[in-house]
């Protein structure tokens, strides 16, 4: 037994100081158990090196494209500084001057925002969709309509969500703010929702320039732009902050674009309910259900439901049997039904349903 400790705390402390490139053997420990069990640590050691080294790989790609973005501005107002301290001076410097230091302004608090998205810990609570998102796109109309933009929003539909409503409105306003910036004068931006599986979806659409399948492949990468030219207006963090909020909560998001015709950008929320709501929830889909559909519906479940209760009557209730009943009572539904509306005109009732 003691031997055994000791081989154990000795593959333990090879893999405590960073030697987990080799797998562990018996030689090492002579229980098979043990060794399994020491193995997996091993590659969950692996895993966790490997998420620190892709997480250095980030950070360092962050700085340099911190320093590669706030270089412009920097050389423009040292060039424009300069100018002035030699008397050179038009006003027009002092606009450059003030509209470069606004780049660089943004891009500082787009990294705060994205370090923030990253590390906090919201607190959610649960919410009806229809006051949240309806609340959200009053703030950002005005945003819309001043950039001579049309603004089209279909109905929400009432369903909760658990969220964090400061998040959601996050990832609302750099949709619909990216919507704008692409989006040409005189364009049109609509927001949709829909529910779907337990799923409630919100789709911000426009008409503007679109992208590549390429670029949108890449758009919800960090510090991603699709042209140097478009680097001044934004910093390449909004979509990537959307992407990581959504997925926080529980969800996804995509893009579908064609350039030229716009973009469309969808996500979707898991929908909560208590369990009286998933049944009323059910309840209501199957109401609205037009009434060949129901007919169909509820002879199909009947005439299972009555080829199981045959069964039962003959002590045949295992689970294989059940089903092979259920399998049979579906491939034989006209032939039974024939046989059991012959039943009921004969003797005015199903018989097997009444002895």
């Amino acid at each position: 037994m003691g031997k055994r400790i000791n081989e154990i705390e000795a593959v333990l402390t090879r893999l405590a100081n960073g030697k987990i490139n080799n797998p562990v053997t018996e030689a090492e420990c002579k229980d098979p158990v043990m060794v399994e069990k020491l193995e997996r640590l091993r590659w969950e050691l692996i895993k966790a090196k490997d998420k620190e080294y892709e997480m250095q790989r980030k950070n360092r790609e962050a700085i340099a494209a911190v320093a590669h973005d706030l270089k412009t501005p920097i050389s423009v107002i040292a060039g424009y500084t300069e100018a002035l301290s030699d008397g050179l001076g038009k006003e027009e410097y002092y606009q450059k001057i003030l509209e470069n230091t606004s780049s660089m302004n943004e891009m500082v608090l787009s990294l705060m925002e994205a370090e923030t998205a990253a590390n906090e810990t919201s607190h959610r609570e649960r919410v009806e969709t229809k006051e949240l998102f309806s609340g959200l796109l009053k703030k950002f109309e005005p945003l819309v309509l001043e950039a001579n933009i049309k603004f089209k929003v279909s109905r929400i539909p009432k369903a909760y969500v658990r969220v964090n409503t400061k998040d959601i409105e996050r990832v609302l306003q750099n949709l619909i703010t990216n919507a704008v910036r692409y989006c040409r004068r005189g364009g049109k931006i609509e927001i949709s929702f829909y529910m779907r599986r337990s799923k409630f979806y919100v789709k911000v659409e426009d008409n503007g320039q679109g992208m590549s399948p390429d670029i949108a492949a890449k758009v919800f990468d960090r510090f991603y732009r699709e042209d140097e030219s478009r680097s001044k207006s934004h910093f390449g963090l909004g979509l990537a902050i959307a992407k990581n909020i959504v997925e926080d909560h529980g969800g996804k998001i995509k893009v579908s674009s064609r350039q030229g015709k716009g973009s469309a950008f969808i996500f979707y929320l898991p929908i909560e309910y208590t369990p009286y709501e998933r049944k009323r929830f059910l309840s209501e889909k199957f109401d609205d259900l037009k009434r060949r559909p129901k007919v169909i519906i509820m002879l199909i479940f009947g005439w299972i439901h009555c080829w199981l209760y045959r069964f039962s009557k003959y002590g045949l209730t295992k689970t294989p049997t059940t089903l092979f009943g259920a399998f049979i009572s579906c491939i034989l539904f006209p032939f039974f039904w024939i046989i059991d509306l012959f039943d009921v005109l004969i003797t005015g009732e199903i018989t097997y349903l009444c002895d």
